[in-house]
Parts: C-alpha cells; structure tokens; sequence
C-alpha cells in the first residue's frame, strides 16, 4: 500500500472521528463556583510564566503499516516534547486570559466528540511542576492533567471562540484544518 494510501485512509478516519456520535444536546451544566474561578486567578498569579503554544499533531501515522498510529504526547517524562512545538509565545499579561477563562458559562456545551487531536495549549510553569490546559479548536474539547489548576474550567462554544481569538491575537498562527 503507498503512502498517499495510507494519508487518505487516515485523513477518512480523522473526518469520521471528529463526527459527533452524540445528539448535539447541552451537558448538564457543571456548578463552578465563584471561589473556584477566583483561585485561577490566584494560581496565575502565583506562577513563574505563561506560555501559549502551538504544536503538530499528536498522532503520527506508522509508516510499516497501512493504518496503524502511535500517539506522541506533549509532555514525556514529565518534560515539554520539544520536538512537536511549532510556536511558543511568552504571556506577560495574562489577565485577559483568566478573565476569558473565568467567564460564566452562557453558551452550549455539547458532549465531547470521538477524536481529540489537539494543537495548542496554555502552559502555566511553577517552580516545581508546569501545569496546561490542551485544547483542540477542530473539535472543542480539552483536557488537563489531574489536580490541574485548569480542572475545575469549563468551557463552553463562546469561551472557545474567545480563546482562539486570544491565541490569534497573541501572534499564534498555527491553526491546521482538519486533513493537516
């Protein structure tokens, strides 16, 4: 099987992965309370920097196979993986961002789709540890490593809007379409 092949067999599959499964129905609305949204700000605050990035995809096609992948990670050994980093930019103020981050939810949040293919991230560095949030703008779900500072957000279609508008505003000028 040739390599185009294989590229098509697996752009098909991201199309079909990022289809939703689900009725497009609301989640149930997750209570977040005032004094989680303020520890946020509390937490960037007490942080040593904050990064917005931008990275190529996490899944790396197999070439020994027809449609096999593997999943390269963002963070390996509890260190950033350098090597998938396209754009990095350093956030001095980043009030903005937690005012962004700390809307109240007033749009729809649909049940998460099939595939997870991330591109961006925010990176919050402490002295001992570098918390994130990694967002996939394609199919608008994130995630955060347990006991984030991130894990109590919520995000719904217009807190994803504003994001993407902020990274874009921020000079951030990777945003892959879906067959990239």
């Amino acid at each position: 099987m040739n390599l185009n092949r294989i590229v098509l067999l697996f752009c098909m599959y991201s199309l079909y992965s990022c289809t939703n499964n689900y009725d497009d129905k609301v989640v149930p609305d997750r209570k977040i309370n005032n004094e989680d949204r303020s520890l946020l700000s509390l937490n960037f605050d007490s942080s040593d920097s904050v990064f917005l990035i931008s990275h190529k995809s996490t899944l790396k096609i197999k070439r020994d196979t027809p449609i096999d992948y593997e999943s390269v990670q963002l963070f390996e050994n509890g260190n950033l993986n350098k090597e998938i980093i396209k754009e990095s930019i350093k956030i001095n103020d980043y009030n903005e961002l937690v005012k962004i981050l700390d809307s109240k939810i007033t749009d729809s949040i649909f049940k998460p789709y099939n595939c997870f293919m991330p591109h961006h991230a925010i990176l919050v560095y402490f002295k001992n540890r570098i918390d994130y949030l990694h967002i996939c703008f394609l199919c608008k779900t994130y995630e955060t490593p347990e006991n984030s500072i991130f894990s109590k957000i919520v995000i719904d279609n217009k807190i994803f809007d504003l994001l993407d508008s902020f990274f874009k505003k921020n000079g951030i000028k990777y945003f892959p379409k879906l067959d990239e």
